[in-house]
C-alpha cells in the first residue's frame, strides 16, 4: 500500500442510517393489525441491517489494520482481507466475529437452486 492509495472508511457515518432503518422497521411492525409473520419487506429490512452492520465492522477492521501498519505493529499487504486479519488477531471471541462475515456472505451472495 502506498501513500497514493485511497482507502474509504465508512465507519461510524453509517451508524445513524442503520439505526434509522431499524427504527422505521420497528415502528412498522408495531402498528395495530400488522401481520404476525415477517413479510418480504421485513426480511429485506433485517437483511439490510445485517449487511450494513457487517460492512461497518469491516470498515472498522480496516481502520485498525491501517493504524497497526502505521505504528509498525503490522506489515503492509497488497489486499486487505478482513477474515484473514481477524484470524490472526488475538481477540478471544474471534470465531463470533468470523461468523458475521459468513452470515454476510450467505445473505449477499446467496445462490438459489
Amino acid at each position: 500500500m502506498t501513500d497514493d492509495d485511497y482507502i474509504t472508511l465508512i465507519g461510524s457515518e453509517w451508524a445513524d442510517p442503520i439505526a434509522d432503518i431499524a427504527s422505521a422497521w420497528q415502528v412498522r411492525i408495531n402498528k395495530p393489525g400488522y401481520p404476525t409473520h415477517l413479510t418480504l419487506r421485513d426480511k429485506g429490512a433485517c437483511k439490510a441491517i445485517i449487511l450494513l452492520l457487517a460492512v461497518m465492522l469491516e470498515s472498522y477492521s480496516l481502520k485498525a489494520f491501517i493504524v497497526n501498519v502505521h505504528d509498525g505493529s503490522a506489515t503492509t499487504v497488497d489486499k486487505f482481507i478482513v477474515r484473514d486479519w481477524w484470524k490472526k488477531s488475538g481477540y478471544v471471541d474471534v470465531e463470533d466475529v468470523l461468523d458475521v462475515f459468513v452470515i454476510r456472505d450467505a445473505l449477499a451472495h446467496k445462490i438459489g437452486r
